[in-house]
């Protein structure tokens, strides 16, 4: 299973599954949608059809303290945890819970390497990082970013 993608719907789904994939939790800021934007893309919304007709469950798993998480979590009809707290281990473990799976059977997709991606690394959650969708960011965020390009380099 590959641990990076350009974008969440180049990941191939029937891989995911060939991997024992059974739950799919995801970062919701530049990982679903841009920062701060409520329209989700329709290729987007595609793939979590295309992925739910595989019988994958799907989370999303925000740090987001607004109600926005939970529209966009309504409108793809699938379960929020929200606030998540990321990196701390207590909203991946609700969710996957939530979903009743392991992390050997679960995946999280995020672009932030020190929230998204350590977080699941603490759980032993496979991991996919995929490219933010855009260059805005919250404050907080853009300060990490220039930590996260000195680890990736």
């Amino acid at each position: 299973m590959e641990k990076q993608a350009k974008s969440v719907t180049d990941i191939s789904i029937e891989s995911l599954c060939r991997h024992g994939i059974e739950g799919i939790l995801l970062d919701l800021d530049n990982t679903i949608v841009a920062w701060g934007e409520d329209h989700i893309a329709y290729d987007m919304r595609r793939w979590i059809q295309k992925g739910k007709a595989h019988g994958l469950r799907f989370c999303l798993l925000s740090n987001s303290y607004t109600d926005r998480a939970r529209r966009i979590a309504g409108d793809l009809r699938i379960p929020v945890i929200a606030p998540a707290l990321k990196p701390l281990p207590f909203g991946y473990m609700r969710a996957m819970n939530l979903l009743g799976i392991n992390a050997k059977h679960t995946v999280m997709i995020g672009d932030q390497l020190f929230t998204d991606i350590l977080g699941a690394h603490f759980l032993k959650i496979n991991t996919i990082s995929v490219t933010p969708l855009s260059k805005t960011d919250f404050w907080a965020t853009r300060l990490s970013r220039c930590l996260e390009r000195l680890v990736w380099k």
